[in-house]
């Protein structure tokens, strides 16, 4: 079975949008791999063909992590914000904190 590697850049329910070098192949997770744990957008992984179906056999290693949203293997997160309405500026601290306990670079922009 022919296997390529590429990188979440959607998830919609149980489909998931992998950007390989032969374009963007709608996936599957193996139940295996649904069992382990949540695949997240930003995941670098391994697709094969299976009967038809694109699937996903392995998730790689992280380098960080966001958990809302899902995110993973990013290196710069931009929090906007707006001066009307005001902010919540601890969920902004939050976000920021967040960020660099994961080594991602904030950037806030309003």
């Amino acid at each position: 079975m022919k296997t390529m590697d590429g990188r979440v850049i959607k998830a919609v329910a149980s489909k998931f949008f992998v950007d390989t070098p032969d374009g963007v192949k709608v996936c599957f997770a193996r139940k295996r791999l649904k069992n382990d744990g949540i695949i997240f957008v930003g995941d670098y992984v391994t697709v094969a063909k299976d009967r038809g179906d694109f699937v996903i056999e392995e998730v790689k290693p992280r380098k960080n992590q966001l958990i809302r949203p899902y995110v993973s293997n990013i290196d710069v997160c931009f929090v906007v914000i707006s001066p009307e309405p005001e902010p919540d500026f601890v969920l902004v601290d939050k976000i920021i904190v967040n960020c660099l306990e994961q080594n991602i670079t904030p950037v806030l922009v309003k």
